[in-house]
């Protein structure tokens, strides 16, 4: 593959049900898996953080009992965000909403991120720069701490750069 180019990668992943201890049906079990993508000894490559992005695999058991206790608490998983700072601009703010429930009820919160232009260098609209948030919760006895966590994976466009 030409650098530069977007390309669209599939992975295989097979799930085995003893390794995975759901104790709610509506609540995953989340692991973290993470795809990283080689980049030849020969070839420089100006925004190698891009290369590596962390995928959350929640996984749901259909035959584990509804518990629907008050202390079952989890934050749903973030879709990845891209910011695009325009040039001439120092600093950027998008909103993020995580979603947490407990007990079957749901809550929204709201997240501000300030991104500035001095932290990202990007080398083009095709090369963005990438970070990853980790957002937490915590429940007074919660039955599975896997799901408490959930990562927001950030790609940045500084067009100040280019």
């Amino acid at each position: 593959m030409d650098g530069g180019l977007p390309a669209t990668a599939q992975a295989d992943i097979t799930v085995s049900r003893a390794s995975f201890k759901a104790a709610d049906r509506d609540v995953p079990v989340r692991c973290l898996w993470f795809a990283v993508t080689p980049v030849p000894e020969s070839l420089y490559d100006p925004t190698a953080d891009n290369n590596v992005v962390a995928v959350e695999l929640n996984v749901y058991d259909n035959d584990a009992k509804i518990l629907q206790t008050d202390d079952e608490i989890f934050i749903r998983s973030l879709s990845s965000t891209l910011i695009k700072i325009p040039r001439g601009q120092m600093a950027v703010s998008e909103q993020v909403k995580p979603t947490i429930l407990r007990a079957g009820k749901r809550a929204r919160g709201q997240l501000s991120l300030v991104v500035h232009a001095d932290a990202f260098a990007s080398a083009s609209d095709e090369s963005p720069r990438r970070c990853t948030a980790v957002l937490s919760i915590a429940g007074a006895a919660d039955t599975n701490p896997t799901d408490n966590t959930t990562r927001l994976v950030v790609d940045v466009l500084n067009r100040n750069n280019y």
